[in-house]
């Protein structure tokens, strides 16, 4: 495997159990969507890194601790992702209700001020 698979797999290490911890504030937090964003890219350059690296090739045993210590992230890393996407359905849920009630007040307020 590739140097630079390995650095990709100890940084994605690093950063998943912080994404973890921040999975139940990310909804209402400002940076929840840069925070998912970058989280989303380093998965997906992970993702690339290993499908340039056959499956074939040996693996050092740094890179075999890395990945099964990846693979350990993702496993706790998918219900933290489901129940992220619930929260995040429900409030847009919210949002649509609340953006539908704002355009039926300008409706009714730009009726009333026509009928004066």
């Amino acid at each position: 495997m590739s140097e630079h698979l390995l650095e990709l797999l100890e940084t994605a290490n690093r950063e998943v159990p912080r994404f973890l911890k921040l999975a139940a504030t990310l909804v209402e937090n400002p940076s929840g969507p840069v925070e998912l964003k970058k989280l989303s890219d380093r998965l997906g350059q992970i993702g690339k890194q290993f499908a340039v690296n056959s499956a074939n090739q040996p693996q050092d045993s740094a890179t075999q601790a890395a990945l099964a210590e990846y693979r350990k992230h993702l496993e706790k890393l998918l219900p933290a992702v489901q129940s992220l996407r619930a929260s995040l359905l429900a409030r847009r849920a919210r949002l649509e209700a609340q953006s539908s009630h704002l355009r039926a007040a300008r409706l009714w307020a730009a009726g009333y001020h026509q009928t004066l």
